[in-house]
């Protein structure tokens, strides 16, 4: 997002008065209120100027107030009028309203919702020019003061479910947000996600990234254009750090936090132990309140499918954790996760497999029932990648046959189409 210091210069030019600024410089949260100072030739009459809010897309509402106040013991009329200034120095009226009555000791509100421009992005300032009625001009312009920026961003509202689009200036897809998720899918670089035993990578420029709060129908643009930049390791790369061959990673106090992960130890019979949290993985006690879950010595180094999806989304990505399901944090099992983890179903689970697969999106935990023999329970979870270069939806998960996180088709594709395991096996989908 291009954008320049905006502000707004108030100058009260009269018969008798010298040019008065008065300028209020606003922060990108709140409103600005200038007050402009008195009509020439009558001293009971004050004025003062707000806009809001302060940072629009093209074409969205930009919102001006205006505040006239007689203070004399007669009813007065005035004529208010809007400029506005764009980066290039041009000045349009924005309206005009004429023989507004101003009661004796009243105060009028004047209030104006004009769109901001579709292709112009910058900075723009607000004046305001009030003629009194006895015919004296007191003029307003700014230099420090009442601003409102255009930025690039472009917002169209979606249904079903419930969220935003951005687009930018040119028509392209910038960031998808879904309402109550704290999901948001980001453009940015090309790149692949591939494993040997995949049939086909997945090439995309998606990029996921959590919100500091459920979205709530507001696209906070200086977030957003932060994580447009952001080029750290987003959901979806984080994931990566724990396929077959990943090379360890440690944090800033040296705890092994991602590397080649088991799904769990080796048992007697050959399979594999479930069980293995992100804890367990990291070899360290976790706290739930009052409650303390210990790691398991065994289990070091390793992840069954729910808790690889804890290792990414809640301890490296943020979502809060809890091990009985509140609502809240994400919970231990796959279908608790699926019944009140933190974001929204987008794919009801109705006991089938879900003939349209048009509500994914990429970063979605996708849910199966991929054990027939214990019940039509959910079982087994994974993240949504997008379509590979097959043009198959393919996921990543922890599995046992392939002995930890894989996007691969050992021992069953990795794909929610076609005849596959998996695919079959598949039921719903819940965005974070």
């Amino acid at each position: 997002m291009h954008t320049r210091s905006l502000f707004v210069r108030v100058f009260v030019l009269g018969r008798s008065h010298r040019a008065v600024l008065l300028a209020l410089l606003l922060g990108l949260t709140t409103s600005i209120v200038i007050p402009v100072g008195v009509v020439a030739g009558d001293p009971t009459i004050t004025a003062s100027l707000t806009s809001t809010p302060v940072e629009v897309a093209q074409g969205e509402l930009v919102t001006h107030k205006v505040k006239v106040t007689n203070s004399s013991s007669r009813r007065t009329m005035v004529n208010v009028l809007l400029t506005v200034d764009d980066p290039f120095g041009s000045r349009e009226h924005s309206k005009n309203w004429t023989e507004v009555t101003v009661g004796a000791g009243k105060v009028t509100t004047l209030t104006e919702s004009s769109r901001a421009p579709r292709r112009l992005e910058g900075e723009y300032a607000v004046g305001l020019k009030v003629t009194s009625e006895n015919g004296s001009i007191v003029y307003y312009e700014s230099a420090k003061a009442s601003k409102f920026t255009v930025n690039s961003f472009i917002y169209e509202r979606r249904a079903d479910p419930a969220g935003t689009e951005v687009t930018d200036g040119e028509g392209r897809w910038l960031a998808t947000f879904t309402d109550g998720a704290r999901t948001a899918t980001l453009r940015g670089p090309e790149r692949t996600f591939a494993e040997a035993t995949a049939a086909a990578p997945v090439v995309g420029t998606t990029w996921v990234r959590l919100l500091p709060a459920p979205f709530a129908g507001r696209v906070d643009a200086a977030w957003l254009a932060a994580a447009l930049a952001d080029r750290s390791p987003d959901i979806l790369a984080l994931a990566m750090q724990y396929l077959v061959g990943a090379s360890p990673l440690y944090g800033a106090t040296g705890l092994q936090i991602a590397g080649d992960a088991n799904y769990g130890p080796l048992q007697n019979d050959g399979t594999r132990q479930e069980g293995s949290d992100f804890n367990d993985y990291l070899g360290i006690h976790w706290a739930y309140g009052t409650t303390v879950d210990r790691p398991e010595t065994e289990q070091i180094g390793s992840l069954d499918c729910s808790g690889f999806v804890r290792m990414v989304w809640g301890y490296r990505g943020g979502l809060p954790l809890t091990l009985a399901p509140d609502g809240t944090g994400l919970p231990r099992r796959s279908f608790e996760q699926l019944a009140s983890a933190p974001g929204v179903v987008t794919i009801p689970d109705a006991g089938t497999r879900p003939a349209d697969l048009g509500q994914l999106r990429v970063g979605d935990l996708v849910f199966f029932d991929a054990d027939p023999g214990d019940g039509p329970q959910v079982d087994h979870v994974g993240i949504y990648l997008g379509a590979d270069t097959a043009g198959h939806h393919r996921f990543i998960s922890s599995r046992k046959k392939a002995n930890g996180p894989t996007l691969g088709d050992f021992g069953g594709s990795s794909l929610l189409d076609g005849p596959g395991l998996y695919a079959t096996a598949f039921r719903a989908a819940r965005r974070p």
